[in-house]
């Protein structure tokens, strides 16, 4: 599915490439196909055709979160988060960012700020809950964590392993 979006997509490029949208949709449906290096060219090329595009700006972060350019992705949050500052903080994903990057304690305050912004954001407490364990050796925080978690949604993935584990 994705595939065949590329294909009719490089098709639009091919008739305009000053087509942004069509830029975005391929490099949208490029990094759902897990082409992250193809998605980030995509994205580029949006960006250059439109700098507000602030979605862009965010996939492509995710993209090279995916490929650890945590600094690469950091710029990203925070450019969509200039462009539009109603989008939010972005704290889950730079959270993400500081956690591939090792900071732990940096990571554990952007998920307390997504966690403060939405009380019930599962994937926040799951990934404090991860540093809680990795950084701190806070069994007892990151259990309380993985409980919110199953409080929450108790089909999370890995929300078992983590309890078991703290």
């Amino acid at each position: 599915e994705y595939d065949d979006a590329v294909n009719d997509f490089t098709k639009v490029i091919d008739i305009d490439s000053a087509d942004s949208f069509a830029y975005y949709y391929r490099g949208r449906s490029k990094f759902y196909l897990s082409d992250d290096k193809g998605a980030i060219e995509d994205f580029n090329r949006t960006i250059e055709i439109d700098s507000t595009d602030i979605v862009s700006y965010h996939l492509r972060g995710l993209a090279k979160l995916n490929l650890q350019d945590y600094d690469g992705a950091m710029a990203d949050f925070n450019k969509s988060v200039e462009v539009w500052p109603g989008l939010g903080n972005l704290n889950y994903e730079k959270g993400l960012v500081k956690s591939g990057q090792q900071d732990y304690l940096g990571a554990i305050e952007e998920y307390n700020k997504a966690i403060k912004a939405d009380p019930k954001d599962v994937k926040s407490y799951y990934e404090r809950a991860e540093a809680k364990f990795l950084l701190t050796t806070d069994y007892q925080g990151a259990l309380d964590d993985y409980n919110k978690v199953f409080e929450i949604d108790s089909t999370y993935q890995g929300v078992y392993f983590g309890r078991g584990y703290s």
